[in-house]
Formats: structure tokens, sequence, C-alpha cells
């Protein structure tokens, strides 16, 4: 015949009953405070009479009330904190926002001078050829104002030979 101390418990179930951790039940088995059995499946099976009287030696047992919060009851309030954390983050994320700008305008004013440059570098070849289409001129002229008054009048030996 069974009692209600015979029945057995898991470590959780163990915890449910008496109202504490399962990481307690746990140190209290490797410590061999609590008695209990493991089974071929290496399940520990803890009996409620070894349960109740392990709980009644424990130093401190905490009875919590089903509505009972000690996070929110003992957190301290952080709101101050939490403001002047966003805060700061508000204003890196404003920080982050100028400086995108700032290198998007970056970016914009260097893609224009690199166009700028390429326009330039386009003049100058252009401008290149027109001196040198310039000195040829210059330098037949040159020649030209060099002949003597007759070559001049009637035009250079060679030209007269093959005329």
């Amino acid at each position: 015949m069974t009692t209600a101390n015979d029945h057995i418990l898991s470590p959780q179930a163990a915890a449910d009953h008496i109202g504490c951790g399962r990481s307690s039940i746990m140190r209290a088995l490797q410590n061999r405070e609590l008695l209990a059995e493991r089974g071929n499946d290496r399940r520990w099976r803890i009996r409620v009479a070894d349960l109740d009287r392990w709980a009644s030696d424990r130093a401190v047992t905490v009875q919590v009330s089903p509505g009972h919060r000690p996070d929110i009851d003992r957190t301290p309030d952080r709101t101050d904190e939490l403001d002047k954390l966003r805060e700061e983050r508000d204003a890196a994320l404003c920080e982050v926002a100028k400086l995108r700008s700032e290198r998007e305008e970056a970016l914009q004013q260097a893609a224009e001078a690199r166009e700028a440059a390429a326009e330039l570098r386009g003049e100058l070849t252009s401008l290149r050829g027109h001196v040198i289409s310039v000195e040829l001129d210059r330098d037949r002229w040159y020649a030209k104002a060099n002949l003597s008054l007759i070559e001049r009048i009637w035009g250079s030996r060679t030209d007269r030979a093959g005329a």
C-alpha cells in the first residue's frame, strides 16, 4: 500500500513542490544532502518524504505567493539612466546622419571635380594641337620673310623650275 509520502518526483516537480529552484534541488542531489535514486534511464527519482525531510532541514525556506514578481519589486528605477542612454543614442544617430550627408556631399564634389578634370584634359589636348598649328604657320611666315626681294617677287628658283 502506498501513502502520499511514497510518491516519486522529478527534480523540477520537487522544486515546484517545495517552492525553490531546480538548481537548488540539483545542488542538494550532487552534495548528497537530498536522498534520491537514479533509474535505468539516468533520471533522478525523489521520494516526497525525503524531499520534505530535506526541506525542513534547510536554513532558509522562502514561500513566494503566486502574484509576487521579485524581478519587478526589487529592480531599482532606471528610467533616468534609460532616458539618458536613449538621448545619447539619438545624438549618435543624428551625428551618423550628419556624417553620411557630409560624405555624400564630398562624393558629389569629387565626382564633379573628376568631370571637370576630364573636360580640362580635353581642352588641353585641343589647345596643344592648336599651338602646333600656330607654330607651323609662324615658321612658314618666318621663312617667307627671310627670302630676298627678287625671290619674293619672282619666287624661288625651285618654284620657277617646277612651273
